[in-house]
């Protein structure tokens, strides 16, 4: 019998989810929150023997925010028109937030760090733009639609710029 390597994978996965969400609610650290899952023996998959806070916080980004903003992240103003924080661009466009990552990082959307703890991507997107990176997302890849590609991966010029 093979090893358990992914959550989804367990039986029980929807039932850790669950009681993650129950003790987050009741105001409950990550880090509380792992321990309570290891005293009620509840086990992670994979090499880990025990919950930690950074193994809930990779769960909780896989299936979308969960909880409150980071206070910087979330203060008036600090979004411009047409910005998207990157997780929350991911969740919209329905896609992976690394590949997201990779385009800030290649050039293919405008975008610019945060000066806050962490330093949250932003990425600038109106209406068309993301119309554009739709369409770069679901681009086939083949040597007939080089030209397509091309012009996808290009972002539209900003106002400001």
């Amino acid at each position: 019998m093979r090893p358990v390597q992914r959550y989804q994978q367990m039986a029980d996965y929807g039932r850790i989810l669950n009681r993650i969400d129950e003790l987050r609610k009741a105001g409950q650290t990550l880090a509380r929150a792992a321990e309570q899952l290891n005293r009620e023996g509840f086990h992670p998959p994979k090499r880990a023997a025990t919950f930690t806070s950074v193994i809930l916080a990779g769960l909780l980004a896989k299936r979308g925010r969960s909880g409150p903003r980071p206070r910087a992240v979330a203060e008036p103003g600090i979004l411009g028109e047409h910005e998207w924080l990157l997780t929350d661009l991911a969740r919209k466009l329905e896609m992976p937030q690394a590949t997201l990552h990779r385009w800030v990082r290649v050039g293919w959307v405008h975008a610019r760090k945060l000066p806050t703890p962490g330093g949250h991507w932003v990425i600038w997107g109106d209406a068309e733009e993301l119309d554009r990176m739709t369409r770069l997302r679901k681009c086939p890849r083949c040597w007939s639609d080089e030209h397509i590609f091309s012009q996808l991966t290009k972002p539209k010029a900003r106002d400001n710029e």
